[in-house]
Parts: structure tokens; sequence; C-alpha cells
């Protein structure tokens, strides 16, 4: 028995290190090839080509957050009136039916989410357009759509907090031992101390498969923007990048320090 344990403890270490060294020739060549790319782009012409992407990002931004956000819209409105359908057809003891309902609403708060990330980020590329871009008289053809992206930007907001807490609302409905209001500052922390242990454990194991995943995510953009600044790209994206990793990995050692002592005291 030990050694079988043994020789599994080996072959978990074996394919830790195999893919610590595939992450690394990943981020290392993708660096490399970034570098690459720009010196490249210095040293040649690529009048055409700058001017191509130049105007598909003036052009396609604003079009892309209008779209991600009538798709937020439109997803969410109609699949949250259809789960609101069947509460009310509920019968109140049909648990499978119940649960369905219940995860077609977190896959509305999920879609709302990664449509608001989206919105922040597009909108981050178009002020990038408008201050670096754009001259004079595009912006004046462009002010109906940058008035129209500036609407949305908070629209989308609004229309998030709004409509998650709708969500919230109808599940609070389905559970009545659910616990806080979805617009409070201490909301995260009522809704998890009203949680059964099933759920509970459901909430951590994600959270430590994230906490995992964005450990190896974190390395990859480390590796990336780190052989870059070698090659000229700069060295803010090494910064936030290291500071992004260093806040996860100090944060969880901190909760889980805690935890762990608080366990040992009971």
């Amino acid at each position: 028995m030990k050694t079988n344990n043994q020789t599994n403890e080996k072959k978990k270490t074996l394919k830790a290190v195999i893919i610590l060294i595939l992450l690394f020739i990943v981020g290392g060549t993708a660096g490399f090839f970034m570098g690459f790319m720009s010196g490249e782009i210095e040293s040649l012409d690529l009048t055409a080509i700058k001017s191509f992407i130049k105007s598909a990002l003036t052009y396609a931004t604003p079009i892309l957050i209008i779209a991600v956000f009538a798709f937020a819209v439109i997803f969410s409105i109609a699949n949250y009136c259809k789960c609101r359908k069947a509460f009310t057809m509920w019968d109140g003891e049909d648990d499978e039916y119940i649960e369905k309902v219940e995860s077609k609403l977190d896959i509305i708060v999920s879609i709302l989410t990664i449509g608001l990330i989206l919105v922040y980020s597009l909108f981050a590329v178009y002020a990038y357009t408008m201050f670096y871009i754009m001259n004079a008289d595009t912006f004046l053809l462009l002010l109906p759509l940058t008035i129209a992206v500036f609407v949305i930007f908070f629209a989308t907001i609004f229309y998030n907090t709004i409509m998650q807490r709708a969500c919230v609302q109808l599940i609070k409905k389905i559970n009545p031992e659910k616990k806080g209001e979805a617009l409070a500052v201490n909301f995260q922390k009522e809704w998890e101390q009203s949680m059964d242990e099933a759920q509970k454990l459901m909430l951590y194991e994600t959270g430590y498969r994230t906490y995992k995943i964005m450990n190896y995510a974190c390395l990859i953009a480390w590796m990336i923007s780190t052989l870059g600044v070698m090659f000229g790209i700069g060295l803010w994206p090494v910064v936030i990048v290291s500071a992004l990793w260093l806040t996860m990995t100090v944060t969880y050692s901190i909760y889980g320090y805690k935890i762990e002592h608080k366990n040992k005291k009971r």
C-alpha cells in the first residue's frame, strides 16, 4: 500500500514538473514571438496592415459593445421570465424540476458577469482609440456611436445590478432559508452563511479549483510579460500581473491559515 502511494506521489510530482516545463516553453515562445514581431513591425513598412487594424479597432469596437449589451439583455430577460413562470408552476415538492430552474438562474448571473467584463474591456479599447488613433474628423463622424458607448457602459452597470438582484430574489423565494440583500455591502457573507453544507462544499471546491487554474494563468501571463520586457513591450504588464498574482496567493494563504487555526481551536 505504501509503495503504491509513493508511486502515485512520484507520478503527480513528475506530472507537475512536466506541466511547468510546458508552461515555460509556451510562455517563453509567446513572449519571444511578441517581442520579435514588435521589432519586425518597427523595421518594416506595414502601413496598410496598421491602417486596417486601427480602422477595425475604431469602427468595430463600439459595435461589439452594443452587441454584447444587447445579447446580455435579451438573454437574461427571456430566461428570467421563463424561470419566473416555471417557479409559479412548481408544486413545491419536485426537487429535480426546481433545481433546473435554479441552474438557469445561475447561468443568467454568469452571462451577465461575463458581459460586464467584456463591456469593460471593450470600453477600454475604445477609449484608447479615441485618445491615440482617432483624428478630429473621425471623432465627429463617430460621435453618435461614442455617446451610445458611454450610455451603454453605465447602463450595463445599472442593468446588471437590477437583473442580478431580481435573480437573487427569485432564488430566495425558491429557498426561503437564503438570507442577504443583493445590494447590501455584506451580501456575500450573509448569503454564504445561509448555505447548507453541500452548497458550501461546492463553493469551496469551486474556489479552490479556480485558484489553481488562475495560478497557471498568472504563470503564463508572467512569462509572456517578463520576456516581453526584454523586447521593448514595457514594464507595466509584468508589474500588474505580478501584483495580481501576489495578491491572490497572499490572500489565499492568509485565509487558509486563519481557517486552519480556527478549526484547531474548536
